[in-house]
């Protein structure tokens, strides 16, 4: 395991957390020794917590536009500040201890409902646009892994793939895709590439944590 990363450990197939939630894991081996850890987290959150999400969600969207039940756009997102409810510090509190990584160097999670045609391009959670400005301290801290949670069962196909490993990860109500990307300031690197299939119908609903090298203070969007 490398500290400077966060990392899951896979050493059993079922984890307690500190809160008693058991968590299922499932890890993919992947070559070479720099490629990526992933981890599919079955139940990282049980249905109810699922459905908190949602409602919390759609709540704090009605709250931004009073036209969202007849809303047409693919993608729409909603922040959460950290530790900003019991709730919230609580599934923060789960995934700091999966991953061994404190909450002080994490984003806000980040809430998605992707409708017919929403997905993401294939992109890195990495970003090295901030060299160019030369300036990394005035950027919200280097992403240095990924977690999905997703919070709808599959729509078709609503899966994240990732390219360079040759996998996919099909979203089941509950269930979590994790993975870091160490070694991305090497020449050249692009471990950690990600896109989202586009859903065909319905919608699905995410929660992503990014954890980042540093303390990410990001407020929650009004």
């Amino acid at each position: 395991m490398d500290s400077t990363y966060p990392w899951i450990s896979i050493e059993e197939n079922i984890v307690t957390c500190p809160d008693g939630h058991r968590v299922r894991l499932h890890a993919y081996s992947l070559t070479p020794e720099l490629a990526p850890q992933v981890v599919v987290l079955g139940g990282l959150l049980s249905h109810d917590e699922c459905d908190e999400w949602l409602a919390l969600a759609k709540a704090r969207l009605q709250a931004n536009h009073s036209d969202y039940a007849r809303s047409s756009s693919a993608v729409e997102q909603v922040r959460f500040a950290r530790s900003e409810s019991s709730f919230v510090a609580k599934i923060e509190a789960r995934i700091g201890a999966l991953t061994q990584w404190p909450d002080d160097d994490a984003y806000a999670i980040e809430v998605s409902r992707y409708r017919e045609d929403g997905s993401f391009a294939s992109s890195r959670d990495f970003d090295d646009s901030h060299r160019e400005a030369g300036d990394r301290q005035a950027w919200q801290g280097q992403r240095v892994a990924t977690l999905v949670m997703f919070l709808s069962d599959g729509t078709a196909p609503g899966a994240i793939s990732l390219p360079d490993s040759g996998l996919s990860v099909c979203p089941h109500k509950g269930n979590a895709l994790f993975f870091n990307y160490p070694g991305m300031d090497e020449p050249g690197a692009h471990r950690g590439k990600h896109r989202g299939v586009p859903i065909s119908g319905g919608e699905g609903w995410i929660a992503t944590k990014w954890l980042s090298s540093k303390a990410a203070n990001a407020p929650a969007l009004s």
